[in-house]
């Protein structure tokens, strides 16, 4: 298991040990093992102001956030985190749309972004819609229109 995240909803910064020990040995009992080394496994918590309050210990290649957490492919924290991470997963989309354009027929692209495309941007809508802005999703509804209408050969008008 190599994408875990840790979030400490006010614990103090000592406390990430002896939970990452817990959590490996729980983890144990199912026949998985942390697996540190792809620098994808996360901890944070709200009390965690600055650098200085996170915890000086903790295991090696478990990233210490201070700015936010990711929890099932959603941001939570601060501001700037999610709408980093919103746009992080919208290029993706985009970059997935370039891909199904260049499928080049319409009807197996239109079903690849009915079931590939836009099943990541409604998974966000669900999870992070209040935290992204009215033109934020706006511009992203723009772009995606235009890439779904230029993948199905079609003008605006139509």
């Amino acid at each position: 298991m190599d994408n875990i995240s840790v979030v400490f909803p006010g614990l103090h910064p000592s406390a990430l040990i002896d939970a990452w020990q817990d959590c490996s040995e729980l983890l144990k009992g199912y026949g998985l093992t942390l697996n540190l080394g792809k620098g994808k496994s996360a901890a944070h918590s709200p009390s965690w102001l600055g650098l200085r309050d996170c915890p000086l210990q903790h295991p090696a290649g478990l990233e210490i956030n201070t700015a936010g957490y990711k929890l099932m492919g959603a941001a939570g924290g601060d501001d700037s985190f999610v709408g980093g991470l919103f746009k992080e997963k919208v290029a993706e989309a985009v970059r997935l749309g370039k891909r199904v354009e260049a499928y080049g027929d319409p009807q197996g692209a239109f079903l690849l972004f009915r079931y590939c495309v836009f099943p990541k941007l409604m998974y966000l809508a669900r999870v992070m819609g209040e935290r992204i802005s009215m033109d934020e999703w706006g511009r992203v509804d723009r772009e995606m229109g235009e890439l779904f209408l230029q993948t199905m050969h079609l003008t605006a008008a139509e």
